[in-house]
């Protein structure tokens, strides 16, 4: 193993740690497209994360939220997790940024919770909402159970306010949302999946991969195919050395992108390497729209 020259995976994070720092100890290029953790390895020039990681998520919201909805009411709701307020923490410092140097400001407020339910009162205070404006909802939870209780109580007065909720990437898995309300409130959702069918090349994959399988490629297949190929081109183009060429670059393959930038330790040292792209969709109609 320690001859191999590139090492696609594994798929669990546990065993993606152990590979990584397998990797990095035999100066092995390492490509992740499965486990988006931030904590699987450091100071690591051989990790490539192609599964963005949740602050590519997080920057992919805020800059449609900026592009969509400028000078709109936003309401960060987190619950006291620590894996969901420091996501809340990023888009505050994001929007308190943006505010500094601009004139179209928002108004942002963090909401910081332990139940759905305060002292008997309403999780989310409908003082936050502003009649007449756009009111962003960002609800950072992972919690089915918690997000169902956070949007039945923005059910109860959707026909007062306009509110568009942004939620978790997770989102789009889940098992007992409720779709209506998803629905209700136009929600955006983030992923780096979206087949892009107009492509010459991806309606070519898609006929081969039916007429050998008899079947149509799913995701997995679209992400194998994409990533040999990515593969395939950094070699011809760079050689073994193609790490340090591929920073800034981007691959766009039938159903996945890949806008590789470092990601830095300190100003002179590489953490890993990371994709950055993913999509927003909006639910329409019970469908996914891309909008950003």
């Amino acid at each position: 193993m320690k001859n191999q020259n590139i090492i696609i995976g594994s798929m669990s994070t546990s065993s993606a740690r152990l590979v990584a720092n397998f990797c990095k100890q035999n100066k092995i290029i390492n490509l992740q497209p499965f486990t988006p953790s931030k904590s699987l390895t450091s100071n690591n020039p051989y990790h490539l994360k192609l599964a963005p990681t949740i602050d590519a998520h997080v920057e992919a919201m805020f800059n449609s939220i900026v592009d969509s909805f400028p000078g709109s009411n936003v309401i960060i709701y987190t619950p006291d997790v620590e894996k969901s307020y420091s996501i809340a923490r990023a888009f505050d410092t994001l929007f308190a940024r943006y505010n500094r140097v601009t004139d179209t400001k928002f108004t942002v407020t963090m909401l910081k919770t332990k139940a759905i339910m305060l002292n008997g009162k309403e999780g989310i205070s409908k003082e936050q909402l502003k009649e007449g404006k756009t009111n962003i909802l960002i609800i950072t939870s992972f919690d089915e159970s918690f997000i169902n209780g956070a949007l039945r109580v923005l059910f109860d007065v959707r026909d007062k306010y306009n509110v568009v909720v942004y939620g978790m990437p997770t989102w789009l898995k889940g098992d007992i949302l409720r779709l209506d309300y998803v629905n209700e409130f136009a929600t955006h959702l983030t992923d780096q999946y979206f087949i892009d069918s107009a492509k010459d090349a991806t309606q070519q994959f898609i006929q081969n991969y039916t007429a050998d399988f008899n079947a149509e490629p799913a995701r997995y297949a679209f992400l194998g195919y994409d990533i040999m190929n990515f593969t395939l081109q950094s070699l011809r183009n760079y050689g073994l050395e193609f790490m340090d060429f591929i920073p800034t670059e981007r691959y766009s393959g039938t159903a996945y992108k890949f806008d590789i930038v470092k990601s830095m330790r300190n100003p002179l040292t590489v953490n890993y390497l990371e994709n950055r792209h993913v999509h927003v969709f909006k639910v329409q109609d019970y469908q996914l729209k891309e909008v950003w």
